[in-house]
Order: C-alpha cells, then structure tokens, then sequence
C-alpha cells in the first residue's frame, strides 16, 4: 500500500488552504480516494501533479480552468509518446528522448519537439 497524505497534510505541504486543495477535488483536477472515515486521501503521483498545479497556478498565473486544459493535454501527450514508442522498431528509439514526464517541471515554454516526425515549412507573406 502506498503512502497516503490527508488535506491538512497536503496544503501544509504546498501552501495552500484546505479549501482550495478540496476545491481542485470538486473541480475533478485532482483524483483521491476516500478513507475509511470520508477523508480524502492523496497518493504520490497526486502530489506530483498537485506540485505542478501550484507551480502553474503561483509562478505562470494560470487559473484553475487553464489548469485542468493543460494537464489533461499534458496526459494526452504523454499517452500519444508511449503509443509512438510502443509502434517504433527498436533501432528507431532513442534512449533517453525528453518527454514531459521525465522533464520533472515545465520549462518555460514547454518545447518537446522530435524532430523526425516534425516537418516546419515557413511561408513569408508579402
């Protein structure tokens, strides 16, 4: 069983009010599970992307609604990477290729680009 992190613990953690890590619950951006007296528990993948919430939210001043679009592209992403993985042949994997999961943060802007499916042609405009 993994650990498990209470609300209290949580925006202690990360500074923020009780309130608002309830809110990111309601708001569905943040999965937990109940415990057995109804108290949210929140697992490590959950304080993993509650560490980027407040990093979007604090440092980039996204609000919640941004929030929830950039973390859903972001799972998106990361599916569409492991399905490329799982249908290249394996001479054609790079070991050690920058995704958004193993970055750890979101640099600023994110710019994950592999350059053999990308094809950029610039048309200038008179």
């Amino acid at each position: 069983m993994s650990a498990c992190f209470t609300v209290s613990m949580v925006s202690k953690r990360f500074g923020l009010s009780r309130h608002m890590v309830r809110r990111l619950v309601q708001e569905e951006i943040l999965v937990c599970r109940r415990g057995p007296r109804g108290q949210y528990l929140f697992g490590p993948e959950e304080l993993e992307k509650l560490a980027r919430i407040v990093r979007l939210k604090e440092e980039l001043g996204i609000n919640l609604a941004g929030i929830d679009i950039i973390l859903r592209l972001l799972d998106r992403i990361d599916r569409l990477n492991k399905e490329l993985e799982a249908h290249k042949p394996a001479s054609k994997r790079r070991k050690g290729t920058p995704t958004i999961r193993n970055l750890g943060h979101f640099p600023a802007p994110v710019r994950v680009i592999e350059r053999e499916l990308v094809r950029v042609r610039v048309v200038e405009s008179d």
